[in-house]
């Protein structure tokens, strides 16, 4: 989703300009709200495609001092850390989009003990 922002071609530096969009040179929680839900190009992930929760656990691993904001520094830092560790995939087409959620309606229910077993 990140190459497809405004050009932005992966580049966390032009990403995180996009998101600062006050030009603070630093963003909020608030501020990755609105670029993950909102207006930009790429995301605009519903609370279906990432919970708030889910967000709220990305913005306390960007935000690790409990600044209540990240400037660019750690921004990038973060980015480049989760990018090694996580290898950033391209968002699946509409198609593979509609498939997996018939795949998960179709699922049984289980309780969260029944998941790690089948984690394990």
């Amino acid at each position: 989703a990140g190459a497809t922002w405004h050009q932005a071609s992966g580049n966390w530096y032009k990403i995180f300009l996009q998101i600062d969009t006050q030009q603070r040179g630093y963003i909020t929680l608030d501020d990755l709200k609105r670029a993950v839900r909102g207006c930009f190009y790429g995301f605009r992930l519903s609370a279906q495609d990432l919970s708030d929760e889910a967000l709220f656990q990305l913005w306390k691993a960007m935000d690790e001092n409990c600044e209540m904001r990240v400037p660019l520094k750690r921004f990038l830092a973060f980015m480049k850390r989760s990018e090694a560790t996580l290898a950033v995939s391209p968002r699946p087409s509409l198609e593979e989009d509609r498939e997996w959620r018939q795949e998960l309606k179709e699922a049984p229910d289980m309780t969260s003990s029944e998941l790690l077993q089948v984690a394990k």
